[in-house]
């Protein structure tokens, strides 16, 4: 019998999840501000309430920002 490990998700969401938050870390965005970017972009603050659609667009976005070279001010 094999086992299975039990995760908490689809193992896209937690690298999206992961990403989201290292991305928005290197670019020096706050908490608030990376809220108030989710909302603008999703209609959801918290990345734990997105679907996974949600979350690759605010993954998208966070990479298109960097790309740019948009940071905190």
């Amino acid at each position: 019998m094999h086992q299975r490990a039990f995760h908490h998700g689809p193992p896209d969401r937690h690298r999206l999840l992961a990403a989201i938050h290292a991305n928005a870390n290197a670019m020096g965005l706050s908490d608030p501000d990376r809220y108030d970017l989710q909302l603008e972009l999703t209609g959801v603050t918290s990345c734990r309430d997105m679907t996974l659609a949600q979350l690759q667009q605010v993954d998208r976005e966070l990479r298109r920002l960097a790309r740019l070279g948009v940071g905190a001010m």
